[in-house]
């Protein structure tokens, strides 16, 4: 498969792009993804390389890029569009198209806005109950209002300008929302700074909604209850049946971008919380390489291994939001206490660009199947007869295409990382990072670590513990393990070692494919608050190592969707999105959820 160049962004009017315009600037240097040896001295992992000046002499293994034109000037005055009610797109409209509607005067933001808020209350509040939507900002019309009167006044737009974003409630926002893991026990805790990916979101213009519904804690606290059921939130469901479940952790921001609340929102994985929930509800899910986006401000259950992500409803929407969402931050634990410990540290340089850099959507080749080296894990099949079938059809008209299928695909060390002590390494990470989130973005407190959780969840067990125990919440509370002990550090280095070099690396060099692939996930099973019976997802290798996995839909079982999982090396995404974008367009036209 051919090197990837994806090129920096550029501040460049919206109406700039529709008016028929360059959408890279001047002397923009170049994001860089292709084949290369790096510092470990594994050949054929992907290498990201920025040519900060490009002419200088290329990196051996890189394929250098002429720096962009200018942008032109435009040759066209936008022409204004006929008035169209956003409330009839809001299901199946894409991020440009909405962008679009509001640059040529379809519809203004604060009309998309009430659309969306009318749609929340329509399906979330009442109808179905869907529960995907915590709370909103009060103030999302005047931000929507703000929003029009930048555009009005010509600004430069950023890529998400007026786009409503909903985050998962780990996400901490600077706003008159909370930020919570679903707990009451946080709910007095008042948040002081964005995180991160908030302060991103937000430079590129897009409108923080408001807080997504998650399985409590991400799923991390005892026995008992449902995927998708935090006390804050309730329980959330399906979109395609509420009866059933919606997976999680991330399940809220999966359902609300499936019921078309938003056409993107933000959820986080740690092991499976994109990729089953998206699986599960019909839509794209990009868990990134871990530290490719920012993990500061985000309550955390590893250190190691968390990975906040878009899911959208199209390959597409999640290139523009990773481009968004992309970008170093020196306060992420993984640029600093356990930097020798992340993908990023095998390569030579840097891989991860600087926030606001990188355009993800320049990988998005209509011909990326042509010559690609697709590796069927087949190891991660078997969840459902139906969707493996759904599967092995689309391996046909991919090879159909001028993809190379390849089987007998090592299985690799995977069952040795199945049953790896990773709860004593989740332990240290969750205990430090807990406290290191509430110094930092809720200093005031009351709670400021998990002791004072489990105390709170015990003196409220009516709000806390109808369904669920806090066994792992009180071992968190309890460890005695910190990020510099050598037991940690041990542990930590032996499960890399075996998820990476020895593992996915491995494989895929002894392969020598571009991608692997296995089904998604399973069939959603009915909601139990007695703990339901998961089908399953193959998220947790890639997941393991920290590298990234991108599931989208591929067609439905009896109604229910089914995803195919696109899964590689550090910092591929680029191939990932590219190979995912040729599959879609292969892959039966995505079915909203009949609401």
């Amino acid at each position: 498969m051919a090197d990837i160049v994806i090129p920096r962004l550029a501040q460049v009017s919206r109406r700039d792009l529709i008016a028929g315009s360059a959408i890279v600037g001047a002397g923009a240097a170049a994001l860089t993804v292709g084949v290369a040896a790096n510092s470990g001295g594994d050949h054929g992992n992907q290498r990201v390389q920025f040519a900060a000046d490009t002419t200088s002499e290329p990196t051996e293994g890189v394929t250098p890029t002429e720096a962009p034109a200018d942008p032109a000037t435009p040759t066209s005055v936008v022409e204004r569009a006929d008035p169209i009610d956003p409330a009839t797109i809001l299901e199946t409209a894409s991020i440009s198209e909405m962008l679009d509607g509001m640059e040529t005067g379809a519809f203004t933001a604060v009309q998309l806005m009430q659309a969306v808020l009318d749609r929340i209350e329509l399906y979330d509040r009442r109808g179905p109950k869907l529960g995907a939507v915590i709370e909103t900002v009060p103030d999302a019309m005047e931000r929507a209002q703000a929003a029009d009167d930048a555009r009005a006044a010509g600004e430069p737009l950023g890529l998400l300008h007026g786009i409503p974003v909903l985050v998962k409630d780990i996400i901490a926002t600077n706003d008159d929302t909370h930020t919570t893991a679903g707990s009451f026990a946080l709910e007095d805790n008042v948040v002081v700074r964005d995180a991160f990916l908030v302060e991103q979101l937000r430079n590129a213009g897009a409108i923080v909604l408001g807080k997504s519904n998650l399985t409590e804690w991400s799923n991390f606290k005892g026995d008992g209850g449902a995927a998708g059921f935090s006390p804050r939130g309730g329980q959330s469901r399906n979109p395609y049946d509420p009866s059933l479940s919606p997976s999680g952790s991330s399940s809220g921001s999966a359902i609300s971008v499936a019921a078309g609340y938003v056409p993107a929102a933000i959820g986080s994985e740690t092991n499976g919380s994109i990729i089953s929930p998206a699986a599960y509800c019909g839509v794209v899910g990009l868990k990134p390489t871990t530290g490719l986006v920012s993990r500061s401000g985000v309550i955390p259950i590893s250190l190691s291994a968390d990975s906040p992500g878009p899911m959208t409803r199209s390959v597409e929407d999640a290139a523009i939001m990773l481009s968004v969402l992309a970008g170093f931050d020196p306060e992420d634990v993984l640029n600093a206490e356990l930097a020798d410990y992340a993908p990023a540290a095998r390569f030579d340089e840097s891989p991860i660009p600087e926030p606001g850099t990188a355009d993800y959507r320049a990988a998005l080749d209509p011909d990326a199947l042509n010559g690609a080296r697709i590796g069927v894990y087949r190891r991660l099949f078997g969840f459902s007869a139906e969707g493996d079938a759904l599967v092995e059809e689309l391996l046909e008209l991919m090879a159909d295409e001028g993809a190379e299928i390849v089987e007998d695909i090592s299985a690799g060390p995977l069952d040795e990382l199945d049953a790896f002590d990773r709860y004593s390494m989740y332990l240290a990470e969750m205990s430090t990072g807990f406290i290191s989130f509430c110094e930092t973005y809720t200093p005031d407190g009351p709670t400021l670590n998990m002791a004072d959780v489990v105390a709170y969840n015990i003196e409220h067990p009516d709000l806390e513990l109808v369904y669920s125990d806090q066994w792992a919440l009180e071992d968190v509370a309890n460890t005695s393990l910190t990020l510099d002990n050598p037991d940690y550090l041990a542990l930590l280095e032996t499960h890399n070692q075996l998820a990476r070099q020895d593992g996915l690396d491995a494989i895929m060099d002894e392969a020598e494919v571009d991608v692997l692939i296995a089904p998604s996930a399973g069939l959603p099973s009915v909601i139990s608050q007695t703990g339901e019976e998961y089908s399953g997802s193959s998220s947790g290798f890639a997941a393991y190592a920290g590298y990234p996995s991108l599931t989208i839909p591929i067609g439905d079982v009896d109604g229910l969707p089914v995803g195919i999982n696109f899964f590689g090396r550090a910092f591929s995404e680029a191939t990932l999105l590219a190979i995912a974008n040729a599959v879609e367009k292969l892959a039966p036209k995505r079915t909203p959820p009949q609401l």
